[in-house]
């Protein structure tokens, strides 16, 4: 994995998903990337479930992630250059 923003703030995704036992798939610009197609990209597309989401929301808004606006399917993290949503 890179060092740009974009691939930490993923790590920094991907562990908190890891420790909250909340499935996912990378999705977009970024998981095309994995897969060998050069695609630039400063964002993070996630499927998550619904009850997936709501489990982040819960474990996760206010400790490090931020909701984009009330009601947003998405979040972000502030300490990196990128945002993350579902897709």
């Amino acid at each position: 994995m890179g060092t740009s923003d974009v691939h930490v703030a993923l790590a920094r995704l991907g562990q908190k998903f890891d420790e909250l036992a909340i499935p996912y798939a990378i999705c977009g610009g970024i998981a095309a990337n994995a897969h060998g197609h050069e695609r630039t990209t400063t964002g993070i597309g996630v499927l998550l479930t619904p009850a997936g989401l709501a489990k982040f929301k819960a474990n996760a808004l206010g400790l490090g992630w931020l909701e984009k606006f009330p009601e947003a399917a998405g979040s972000r993290t502030p300490s990196a250059g990128c945002r993350s949503t579902s897709c």
